[in-house]
């Protein structure tokens, strides 16, 4: 198979978020979602706007995995 076949079905794999979890889908949007925080958005808000867009989590999962994608940005920017 070609380079360019692989790469191109790499891509699409990466671009079905079907087949993300919605931890790694909320990493994409997670400069949004702490925007939406800082604007004075309820993250019970956040978490049914999230919801009727596909995402399948409850506020106490919501608040967990932002406290871990917190912590790992906090870590990558302490060089680590």
């Amino acid at each position: 198979m070609a380079k360019e076949g692989i790469v191109e079905q790499l891509n699409e794999l990466a671009s079905d978020d079907s087949k993300r979890s919605n931890a790694a889908r909320l990493r994409d949007i997670f400069d949004v979602v702490e925007s939406t925080i800082a604007a004075g958005v309820t993250r019970a808000e956040i978490v049914k706007t999230l919801s009727r867009n596909g995402f399948e989590m409850s506020l106490g999962t919501f608040n967990t995995e932002l406290h871990r994608i917190r912590k790992k940005r906090r870590h990558q920017l302490d060089g680590g």
